[in-house]
């Protein structure tokens, strides 16, 4: 007997196939997708850290949020045992990316 075409559990077999293959394929570009946004959010966090600690160590110039940009600033002094020389923390938090920097200053 000559077959011609298929079977419909032939076809479903191959459907399922088909659905699964795609449901990694979709679970991987998310994973991408989220990955890419989180380095970006980490590049623009570590940038606007170094303009920040600049700024402040240059200019004296104080903190405040970036609201436009949803980047916030979290500073923390820190006594040394030098007297006239502070450890500073700056840690900046962008989205889920955050960056935190040390350096000193004196007084």
């Amino acid at each position: 007997m000559n077959r011609n075409g298929f079977t419909l559990l032939e076809v479903l077999i191959a459907l399922t196939l088909l659905a699964i293959s795609f449901t990694g394929i979709f679970f991987l570009l998310n994973q991408s997708l989220d990955i890419e946004r989180y380095s970006k959010d980490k590049t623009v966090a570590i940038l606007k850290g170094y303009e920040k600690v600049i700024k402040y160590i240059d200019f004296n110039e104080s903190l405040s949020d970036d609201d436009e940009n949803n980047i916030k600033y979290e500073m923390e002094k820190k006594s040394t045992m030098y007297p006239s020389v502070s450890e500073v923390h700056l840690k900046v938090i962008n989205g889920e990316a955050s960056q935190t920097y040390v350096f000193y200053e004196s007084r």
